[in-house]
């Protein structure tokens, strides 16, 4: 019976260490995070395209409109607590669904839809992504 007892302890033991390592990548990691986006928009590296422009961003409220009029174009519209249309997961996620969406189109036989998905990704990558995502990826780097 003891030696049960030693190998559950032994095993208890084990689980708590592995517990404090993985606390302590995380909290090594949530800092890392902040230092580079940080808590506010204008982090060493920040996430949303408007930062990486001319002019302040209540200049660019037409740049902030078009951006959501390519996701309401597809049926999509930020909800009241989420974050800024031009942050770079918002633009990623528009991208993926544009993706899914061809593929879908395109196994449906749909020329039309095919097209128009493939002209929207152009046109988001031409007016947002290029934009910016090349000096964002830079700085992270």
């Amino acid at each position: 019976m003891s030696a049960a007892c030693g190998q559950l302890r032994n095993a208890i033991e084990q689980l708590i260490d592995e517990e404090n390592t993985l606390e302590d990548g995380r909290a090594e990691l949530e800092d890392e995070y902040s230092s580079l986006f940080g808590h506010a928009v204008r982090g060493a590296c920040p996430p949303y395209e408007l930062e990486y422009g001319p002019g302040e961003i209540v200049q660019r409220a037409p740049d902030l409109a078009d951006i959501a009029g390519f996701y309401a174009a597809f049926g999509l519209e930020m909800s009241a607590d989420s974050d800024r249309p031009d942050h770079i997961t918002a633009q990623c996620e528009f991208m993926s669904l544009l993706c899914v969406k061809e593929a879908a189109a395109g196994r449906a036989g749909s020329i039309e839809h095919v097209e128009q998905c493939q002209a929207t990704q152009r046109a988001f990558l031409k007016d947002h992504l290029s934009c910016w995502l090349p000096a964002f990826t830079r700085r992270v780097s």
